[in-house]
């Protein structure tokens, strides 16, 4: 239930890099597996969705969190805020009074951040294709008096205006997929509309998280007059496994947009390291790596 990449993001900024690798080392072999146990003594008490304060930095903000939606939710309940890594960058870039657009918002922390951040005189849109869960987004908006602030819509961005399968993974909510056809999943049938079109009455966006578990080509490729318009700093989710099983060579083709589009890429979960090679970048997922997330600048 332990976020992996959360603790070892943090580890890493507080120990010495040899004494980090001592204690991965052990954390991976031993610790995992007694936290796991320990978490899963703790879960028994979370049955009902609720409404739990988070902070991150320097702001505070609720979140409605339900035992129904698996892992993220859990994991919140457990530990405080999903992800600290990326909210550590979206507070870096977003400021008083931007736009930031969040694409795949799944239960909204993120969103519910970042309004915290840009306030009354921003925007937050966000656009989340499952009904339950863009209802508790719903609901933690008007907890936290954000109506004004994040205007949110129940569909899903692409490329075209459609109605498409989304298969929902009841163990984490937040890996449903509109591209992940595994047998078992529930499937429900969700609007897909032109991102473009959506986003098209906005005078400025600063900001865009995606994260959509494999479907990220399709975002982008609907975005694109967007990008070129605004230049907006870009977080996206790297499905490399998934664009390896789909077989459309969509990693190469999201590189290969962003490139052409003018951004520098990095690689959040490689110390931010700056992709130059894009075809070794892409090649690392078909053995080594699953997924990572990017953080795309502008030139």
């Amino acid at each position: 239930m332990i976020n992996r990449s959360s603790l070892k993001y943090s580890l890493k900024k507080i120990l010495p890099t040899s004494l980090f690798k001592v204690v991965l080392f052990i954390w991976q072999k031993l610790l995992l597996h007694i936290v796991d146990a320990l978490d899963l003594i703790r879960l028994i008490t979370f049955k009902t969705k609720q409404l739990v304060s988070l902070s991150h930095a320097t702001e505070n903000f609720k979140l409605y969190i339900s035992p129904v939606n698996g892992f993220i939710d859990k994991h919140i309940y457990l530990y405080g805020v999903y992800e600290p890594f990326i909210l550590d960058i979206i507070s870096k870039y977003l400021q008083p009074g931007m736009t930031f657009i969040d694409i795949g918002a799944n239960i909204g922390q993120h969103s519910m951040y970042a309004a915290s951040i840009v306030g009354k005189n921003g925007s937050v849109y966000s656009f989340e294709p499952i009904p339950h869960v863009y209802e508790q987004l719903q609901d933690s908006s008007h907890a936290n008096h954000f109506q004004s602030i994040i205007h949110a819509e129940n569909f899903a961005l692409g490329a075209r205006e459609a109605s498409e399968t989304l298969y929902i993974s009841k163990e984490n909510i937040g890996g449903s997929s509109l591209v992940n056809e595994e047998s078992g999943k529930e499937e429900i049938t969700v609007s897909i509309k032109n991102g473009d079109n959506q986003l098209s009455h906005l005078s400025t966006i600063d900001m865009i998280k995606i994260d959509v578990e494999g479907y990220e080509y399709e975002v982008l490729l609907g975005i694109q007059e967007s990008l070129y318009k605004h230049h907006p700093i870009i977080l996206v989710e790297f499905s490399g496994e998934f664009y390896e099983k789909q077989g459309k060579g969509h990693g190469q083709k999201i590189v290969s947009l962003l490139e052409k589009a003018g951004y520098a890429l990095y690689d959040i979960e490689d110390d931010m390291k700056e992709v130059t090679d894009l075809e070794l970048f892409v090649s690392h997922f078909k053995n080594k790596k699953r997924q990572t997330n990017l953080l795309c600048i502008a030139n």
